[in-house]
């Protein structure tokens, strides 16, 4: 089987940032394909998907059509709540719709409570990490405190440091993904719809379509 990646989340949309972090993670690790797996519902959320899991495939589905190098599972849509990234990957690993030991996408800002996760310390042993490092804003990439003639970047590859310092105590097996800066999110997306105002361009037009002709976040 193809070398894969598994990139789940809630996708209550999907949009351009979520395609941006799938090119860069793919530019960055040994793999031929990468799987979009939205969640049924995120035990760290108190709040379930506004879309319907149905919604939110054919979304995702829209958002990957122009990239032959992704794909889309509705593995654990239509398994029972809650979703378990454990139980997701070990079970599609059993079917066979998951390579052995994929490469798994992961926020820098949850990697310090991976081992709090439902059988984290098996997971991190079933994957590889692929940390997106959400690169911050030059002006906000200095510490606090740093000196004002201090490069951007320095203060940048500090934070990336930080990071990669975190990520080696947990796997030896990851690769950290500078993801450029892009102030772009679901929840904001969400929000803008709820009050009537543009997401044209924050989504791909395929996206756009189908939330305006199933009238979604209204």
């Amino acid at each position: 089987m193809k070398a894969q990646v598994f990139f789940g989340g809630t996708f209550d949309p999907p949009h351009i940032g979520h395609l941006i972090i799938a090119s860069e993670v793919m530019a960055a690790v040994p793999a031929e394909q990468l799987v979009f797996v939205p969640v049924a519902r995120n035990p760290f959320k108190d709040e379930g998907p506004e879309a319907t899991g149905r919604d939110r495939i054919e979304m995702l589905r829209r958002l990957a059509s122009g990239d032959s190098r992704f794909t889309v599972s509705s593995h654990e849509i239509e398994r029972p709540a809650p979703s378990r990234t454990f139980d997701t990957v070990t079970s599609m690993i059993s079917a066979g719709s998951l390579s052995e030991e994929p490469w798994m996408v992961v926020g820098d800002d949850l990697v310090p409570g991976l081992l709090r996760w439902y059988r984290g310390e098996e997971l991190l042993q079933m994957v590889r990490l692929a940390v997106v490092c959400r690169q911050v804003p030059l002006h906000l990439a200095l510490p606090s405190g740093g000196s004002p003639d201090r490069s951007p970047e320095k203060g940048r590859q500090s934070v990336v440091a930080e990071l990669r310092h975190v990520v080696e105590q947990l796997t030896d097996r990851f690769v950290i993904v500078l993801n450029p800066y892009i102030g772009i999110s679901s929840r904001e997306i969400r929000r803008r719809l709820h009050e009537m105002k543009p997401v044209r361009y924050l989504v791909p037009d395929t996206v756009y379509d189908y939330i305006q002709e199933n009238s979604l976040y209204q």
